[in-house]
């Protein structure tokens, strides 16, 4: 049977070998038995290597370099920056379908919403009719009446209703 100091002695040579650094407890072993120094000829304290983590590489992965390899520049749907968007199919030049009414007023089968309403106020000009003591105010005449229902209208209705 092992004597309690020899348990202590052992345990005073594993923290010697032990790292530094590393937080270790010795509450349990008794004051005196680590300030002596002889070593017992029967028990021998197990040689014991301490590893340490090794740090990350600092070279990328071929994983990591493939991954940066096929990042966009720039995020989906977003225009690089500095450029702007100009035309194209979307939006305000987004090319609408003209009813037959309006068709017969703007005299094409298919504009944007933009030109549309530009033939619509070109029209409205050309015939005189803006009411002359609120200019906000356009009156329909025969063409227009069928296109908005109504014998006249806000200029800020207009392009709801048309």
């Amino acid at each position: 049977m092992v004597s309690d100091q020899e348990i202590a002695k052992g345990a005073e040579a594993v923290l010697r070998e032990s790292d530094p650094n590393a937080v270790t407890s010795l509450h349990s072993v008794p004051h005196f038995a680590l300030h002596q120094q002889q070593t017992s000829p029967a028990y021998q304290p197990p040689q014991t290597q301490v590893q340490h983590p090794q740090p990350p590489p600092l070279v990328p992965t071929v994983k990591e370099q493939d991954a940066a390899a096929n990042v966009p520049e720039t995020p989906k749907g977003r225009a690089p920056a500095g450029t702007k968007r100009r035309g194209g199919p979307g939006g305000l030049n987004k090319v609408c379908g003209v009813s037959p009414k309006l068709q017969a007023i703007v005299g094409e089968p298919a504009l944007p919403r933009t030109e549309i309403v530009k033939q619509l106020w070109a029209y409205i000009r050309k015939h005189n009719l803006q009411d002359p003591g609120n200019k906000r105010r356009i009156i329909c005449d025969d063409a227009l009446r069928l296109v908005f229902e109504t014998d006249c209208t806000d200029m800020f209705k207009m392009n709801k209703l048309a």
